[in-house]
């Protein structure tokens, strides 16, 4: 199941159909009725670092009509997702947070089979550390479960934090009370990132191996988004059964469940998060794999999860704010607020800017 050779660029190229790689782009008319409007923020979501608090993966409970809704929201600093409640003007930070590991934990109970990327320092050397943060990069909602996902990647340094290679859900009936929430924590997804054609990817360098940046559930499959790798234009997606990743017991992912979707975004443009529709198609926030100044932050729909599907470009994002290192903002979360026939609203939000910066876009959607 593991280990087979990668397929070559050129090869992987060739298996994509030409109904894949068909775009089908809003006209201008369209693309001028996107609105952005600034939500603002009130108090501040916790931290443990002096990093900003930014927000790298969000979802919300209820409908846009209600006054008030409660989301989820993670920085992947943290080791816990942290309880939120949305209005039509304003997010607030409640302080209620649900921990997915602790640190220096020894990780038992953990379901399937930790799978070690041997990750290597810039000296060669192969380098563990102990759990620590949850490096949490997407969050979505399926019915009463919230699924968060770990970046699946070597640090930085070439560090391997076993507590980056998780996948956890817990149910998210009462948000009041989810602090008592009980995690479920799998080390499957490891698995179904090493069936796929990409899988030589895992535990290589960062910008070059794999990492996750978004998650998103449909009719019970686990679909995430990865920045890279990237193979000349194309990014990938893999999915997985929840039922097999989510399976008691302590083996290895059931083999021939995982599926590879490719996307054609662009040259060093990968995928920064995902977000479900519930017309099954799927939204991707796609930017640049490392920090690349030439590759902007855009929003696409995919019409559905799978390799032959055609895709829609809907806008760019664009914001002047800069972090406090200087540096532009990231945009790395999309959360879907309210959908109709034609048109979407969903917020934007940042990993680098504290309280993540929230934008409200509102988007029309091509017919289907």
């Amino acid at each position: 199941m593991f280990g087979k050779a990668e397929r070559s660029s050129a090869s992987l190229v060739a298996t994509i159909t030409s109904a894949m790689l068909a775009t089908l782009v809003l006209s201008s008319a369209l693309a001028r009725d996107v609105t952005a409007t600034s939500i603002k923020v009130f108090g501040q979501f916790k931290a443990s670092s002096d990093k900003a608090r930014g927000i790298s993966g969000m979802a919300c409970l209820g409908n846009s009509a209600g006054a008030s809704r409660d989301c989820f929201v993670i920085n992947d600093e943290e080791r816990f997702v942290e309880v939120a409640t949305l209005t039509s003007d304003r997010l607030a930070a409640t302080g209620k947070t649900i921990h997915l590991v602790k640190k220096g934990e020894t990780g038992g109970g953990i379901l399937g089979v930790v799978r070690d990327p041997l990750c290597k320092d810039k000296n060669g050397v192969v380098t563990e550390d102990k759990f620590d943060e949850f490096d949490g990069e997407g969050i979505a909602i399926e019915g009463d479960t919230a699924y968060v996902v770990g970046s699946h990647s070597c640090s930085g340094g070439g560090k391997y934090k076993p507590s980056s290679f998780l996948l956890a859900r817990f149910k998210v009936g009462n948000p009041a009370k989810d602090s008592q929430a009980t995690v479920e924590r799998s080390w499957r997804l490891a698995d179904a990132l090493l069936a796929t054609e990409i899988g030589s990817a895992y535990g290589m360098p960062k910008g070059e191996g794999t990492n996750v940046e978004g998650v998103a559930v449909l009719s019970g499959r686990l679909y995430v988004g990865l920045r890279t790798p990237v193979r000349r234009d194309l990014s990938f997606i893999v999915s997985a059964p929840i039922s097999d990743l989510f399976a008691p017991g302590f083996e290895g992912l059931t083999q021939g469940v995982v599926e590879t979707i490719p996307v054609k975004l662009g040259a060093n443009t990968g995928i920064r998060d995902l977000a479900a529709l519930d017309d099954g198609r799927l939204l991707i926030l796609s930017g640049p794999t490392i920090e690349q100044d030439e590759v902007d932050y855009k929003l696409w729909l995919l019409e559905k999860p799978a390799a032959d599907a055609a895709k829609s470009f809907l806008t760019t994002i664009t914001t002047s704010i800069k972090g406090k290192d200087g540096k532009r903002a990231k945009a790395e979360t999309i959360a879907v607020l309210d959908q109709t026939a034609d048109q979407l609203k969903l917020l934007v939000l940042y990993d680098n800017i504290d309280e993540g910066e929230p934008t409200q876009y509102e988007i029309p959607l091509p017919p289907r």
